[in-house]
């Protein structure tokens, strides 16, 4: 099993596993989201919304790119080109 070496203390509202399986992307009730590196146990704040995460898209095929909106319609793209 593979787990956080901190518990989140937010709620996680929404939640994917990236297609190269290598990155969980999840986003709190206070806006946050986060990329969590399943080899490194190591968590990242890569987005700030205004609002609770609603929606999350994650790909990899050309580096990192994670797609999050929060349910006031606040939409940000994060593009990584190198891994975390």
């Amino acid at each position: 099993m593979v787990t956080e070496p901190v518990p989140e203390k937010q709620e996680v509202t929404s939640c994917m596993l990236s297609s190269c399986g290598q990155f969980v992307v999840y986003g709190c009730c206070d806006g946050l989201v986060k990329v969590f590196e399943v080899e490194s146990k190591s968590t990242s704040v890569i987005i700030r919304l205004g609002g609770p995460v609603h929606y999350l898209q994650v790909c990899c095929s050309n580096g990192f790119t994670v797609i999050a909106a929060a349910k006031n319609n606040n939409l940000k793209v994060s593009v990584l080109l190198q891994q975390l």
